[in-house]
């Protein structure tokens, strides 16, 4: 059974690990320091982390599309977490699936650690709130495919 783990958001970027190139890789390792797996196992953990790479991905366009109508509208029109969630959830519910509020937050410090965005807050004063925008790294965005992919395999 080899399941193929493909990229839908970018067509051209399907470099992601397989499990048949897993096999194949470790069939002449005789190391005593390998542990054993599953066939089921290891096809389950290739299966999450192509959700988490998909929905990361998502998010990612959802913050570029933010990001576009921040800066056209000379920086008046702002966005929340709230939208950018919204926008992640309606691309979700596609591929029959759904995201908490945590998890896109816990996808977004993610993109914080490994710099492809940092956070910006703009406090409205005292008991009037703020509101987050999100600013990519113009050097690293264009390379994000192969970042996130590295960063969660």
């Amino acid at each position: 059974m080899i399941i193929k783990i493909r990229n839908n958001v970018n067509k051209t970027f399907n470099n992601l690990i397989t499990l048949e190139e897993i096999i194949k890789n470790n069939k002449k390792n005789t190391s005593s320091n390998l542990i054993e797996l599953k066939h089921s196992r290891l096809k389950s953990y290739l299966t999450k982390k192509r959700t988490i790479y998909q929905r990361i991905l998502k998010v990612c366009w959802a913050i570029e599309l933010k990001n576009k109508e921040y800066y056209k509208s000379n920086k008046l029109r702002t966005y929340s977490t709230i939208e950018i969630y919204n926008i992640v959830n309606k691309c979700l519910a596609k591929d029959n699936q759904k995201t908490s509020i945590r998890t896109l937050e816990y996808d977004i410090s993610f993109l914080n650690q490994i710099l492809l965005i940092t956070t910006k807050l703009k406090h409205l004063g005292k008991d009037n709130g703020s509101f987050a925008f999100y600013i990519q790294n113009k050097n690293l965005w264009k390379h994000r495919f192969t970042i996130i992919q590295e960063a969660i395999y």
